[in-house]
């Protein structure tokens, strides 16, 4: 009965959060998986590090291997500052980068730039064309 109730409770985690993401409860549900495939590697089944960050965004379409911008991707995504992300934060932290618009996907960039949190940007480096420009859905970019 308590692994029913778990499931339960996952489901309804999900469809929570397909309604903030606008990423379909499929595809979160593979998301999930891949993210609780990478997290086991490190210990905790839960989170996973930044050493796992990158090919959890591979995951997603998203190729970068600028290491600036995977460190500050990694950081503005990591709300709690235990150097770990959970699943909610991943998910909800890249889905502008997925399911966003244009001015969302602008905001995010924004937000990735703006390091101080001032509102301002004094310089910046471009963000190579293909960060979120994943045309291809999570359950598509996740064969492999």
């Amino acid at each position: 009965m308590g692994n029913n109730t778990g499931k339960a409770a996952n489901r309804l985690a999900i469809s929570a959060m397909a309604n903030v993401t606008r990423i379909e409860k499929d595809q979160l549900r593979t998301l999930q998986r891949k993210f609780m495939e990478l997290a086991k590697r490190q210990g905790n089944p839960n989170t996973i590090t930044s050493d796992e960050f990158g090919e959890a965004l591979q995951a997603v379409g998203i190729h970068e291997s600028d290491a600036e911008i995977l460190n500050r991707l990694f950081v503005m995504l990591d709300k709690s500052g235990d150097d770990q992300i959970n699943f909610r934060e991943f998910a909800v932290g890249i889905a502008p980068l997925i399911t966003g618009d244009v001015m969302e996907k602008m905001a995010f960039s924004f937000q990735l730039y703006d390091q101080e949190e001032s509102g301002r940007i004094s310089q910046v480096r471009p963000v190579p064309s293909h960060v979120g420009a994943s045309e291809g859905s999570v359950a598509e970019n996740s064969s492999g």
